[in-house]
């Protein structure tokens, strides 16, 4: 499950990849992206309940993108078998 805001639409704690309405005891990963003027923040709540960033610059973030697009396949293939129901989403166009 992912959440996207960009700095201009998030309210203050929004996107500190924590739900607080969420049991850390029984959450799933859950990832939240801050998209800003100078950089790109991936936020992650660790299992220790614990937030964890990762900051990048545009041209990184881009770097990431052009990996994560020639492993698609690879990635598709690890997701299908970490899958604990066949629920499959796809937001490409």
């Amino acid at each position: 499950m992912s959440d996207w805001k960009s700095e201009d639409d998030a309210g203050p704690g929004e996107n500190d990849g924590i739900d607080p309405g969420t049991d850390p005891a029984t959450a799933r990963e859950r990832l939240t992206v801050t998209i800003g003027n100078e950089s790109i923040v991936i936020s992650q709540t660790g299992e220790d309940g614990v937030p964890c960033r990762l900051r990048l610059t545009p041209g990184d973030a881009l770097m990431l993108l052009d990996i994560l697009q020639n492993e698609t396949e690879r990635l598709e293939e690890m997701a299908a078998e970490a899958a604990p129901i066949p629920i499959r989403f796809d937001f490409r166009k």
